[in-house]
């Protein structure tokens, strides 16, 4: 029988959004993107966990994600409030 090649296209697409999230996030003016790259790579490792499973490159865009997730939550928000700040004022 002719075995199923599985895609591991958003695994890897995971991994790599959760890594540049991490560095992003600890970014202070780019931190907002780090928190959108990691959003897309939570995204894209339950849509591989969907397909066929968990494997490690999902598992490290699931744990990068959520890092680089908070990273950017952590480091962007006071630089969003301080230009809502200036604009405000």
């Amino acid at each position: 029988m002719k075995e199923i090649k599985q895609s591991k296209g958003f695994a890897i697409a995971s991994m790599v959004l959760g890594i540049l999230s991490i560095l992003l996030g600890m970014t202070l003016f780019l931190a907002s993107i780090g928190f959108v790259l990691a959003t897309l790579a939570i995204i894209f490792a339950g849509v591989q966990h969907k397909k066929s499973g968990w494997n490690g490159f999902a598992t490290t865009g699931l744990i990068t994600g959520i890092i680089g997730g908070f990273l950017g939550l952590i480091f962007g928000l006071p630089v969003v409030m301080i230009i809502l700040a200036s604009i405000l004022m």
